[in-house]
């Protein structure tokens, strides 16, 4: 028999299926930025609310809880419980049709519009990015053509989880619940596979992947929750097709390091395994939820998702890892500063490139086909050391269509503390 060559060897390599070669670790991040305005952090309540259906899902911090609303006008008033730093606002979208208004307020009395987007049916995510604003009181209101669902409402801006103590009961029972994917409590999503599109830090941060047409089989997300969790609860917020779901879960995970100290997964690893928790969306409705027959108990979890055809790309718009046990998050004040700078005296260019001198041209388009209109011009808001006009719309916070430009001016943010301003036409 003919000797197998070293040369051989390496074509045989070289054509091996990508799906078992061993998979890289994501970029290492040190904090996380976290939903700023959900129910298991003290304080935060919706203040009132009007033509919403299912309104405390607004502040769950679970993606696949909905709301429902009705063609007309519709709005909540949402209490963060303390003043913060408010950066962006996004939601899924189910069918509705129409414009969404984002307003911040120090003493939910004098109120300062912020941002909007205009969407259609058609459009999935919708996200709403602003100069960072410094409020207690953030108001949303929709005027829809179409009623529908939306879920997976978010506020992101100055707060990570840096800024939260979190711990769980031994039990894993009673207390609050907490969705653990979302970033409270120091969850890290550590591989990603196939190679998602975009920003791999985005992607990591706000827990939100695009994954491009592929051959592969599944598409993966693994998470490192920081410390061994007890979970009841799994599912995902993704594109609206046939798909199925399988949760995977491991005390110790089985990495290899380089001589670099780069660590890598061999995927090889799920074939003698049994999912802890499976279910499958099998008319495509965008959403899976699913309990395991008793509880799961591990450091690391693996969520994987098998689309019944390979899509031209698979989203993953939010998912969970929840478990009990937890008592109310507990800010530590003084410790979350915003990134976003406002357009303005400081120089800083807001997200729809500001330049610095109260104007924000009109190109930070929003996403997925819905239009954002460019920041407002530079004397719409007066405040006292006049910050300028506010930053352009900017894209998603994370991997979805878009323009997703970053707050990341060195501008101070607008404050609201008291709120003197004038009102003008967005």
């Amino acid at each position: 028999m003919k000797p197998f060559s070293t040369l051989s060897f390496l074509i045989a390599l070289s054509v091996a299926s990508p799906s078992m070669a061993a998979w890289q670790r994501l970029p290492s991040v040190s904090k996380r930025p976290v939903e700023m305005a959900v129910a298991s952090m003290n304080g935060t309540k919706v203040a009132s609310s009007s033509g919403i259906g299912q309104v405390q899902s607004l502040i769950s911090d679970n993606p696949i809880d909905s709301s429902t609303l009705s063609a007309g006008n519709a709005e909540a008033v949402i209490d963060a419980g303390h003043q913060t730093i408010f950066e962006v606002a996004s939601f899924t979208n189910d069918d509705t049709e129409g414009k969404v208004s984002i307003s911040a307020s120090a003493d939910n009395s004098n109120w300062i519009a912020v941002g909007q987007a205009v969407y259609s049916a058609a459009d999935r995510s919708i996200s709403v990015n602003f100069a960072g604003i410094q409020a207690k009181f953030i108001k949303v209101q929709w005027e829809l053509s179409k009623g529908g669902t939306i879920r997976n409402f978010q506020l992101f801006g100055g707060e990570t989880d840096n800024d939260f103590a979190m711990s769980q009961n031994a039990s894993g029972t009673g207390g609050e619940t907490l969705n653990m994917a979302a970033g409270m409590g120091g969850a890290r999503i550590i591989y990603a596979h196939p190679n998602p599109s975009g920003s791999k830090e985005k992607g990591v941060s706000y827990n939100a992947f695009e994954f491009p047409e592929s051959d592969e089989k599944y598409r993966t997300v693994i998470y490192d929750l920081g410390a061994v969790r007890i979970m009841n609860q799994f599912g995902s917020v993704h594109s609206p097709r046939p798909v199925r779901f399988e949760v995977y879960a491991f005390n110790d995970l089985p990495e290899k390091a380089d001589w670099r100290g780069q660590k890598s997964f061999d995927p090889a690893a799920f074939e003698s395994m049994t999912p802890v928790a499976k279910a499958e969306d099998a008319r495509g409705v965008g959403y899976i939820r699913v309990k395991p027959d008793h509880a799961v108990k591990a450091r690391y979890v693996a969520l994987r998702w098998e689309p019944d055809y390979n899509p031209p790309g698979f989203s993953i718009g939010g998912t969970v890892i929840g478990g009990s046990g937890f008592g109310k998050g507990s800010f530590k004040p003084g410790s979350g500063n915003g990134a976003g700078g406002g357009a303005g005296a400081g120089g800083g260019a807001g997200a729809g490139n500001g330049d610095g001198n109260g104007n924000s041209p009109a190109n930070g388009d929003a996403s997925n086909g819905g239009s954002m209109p460019g920041g407002s011009p530079g004397g719409l808001v007066s405040f006292s050391g006049s910050t300028g006009g506010f930053g352009g719309g900017g894209g998603l916070p994370a991997t979805f269509p878009g323009n997703a430009n970053d707050n990341n001016g060195n501008g101070p943010p607008i404050i609201i503390n008291p709120p003197p301003f004038r009102s003008g036409g967005n």
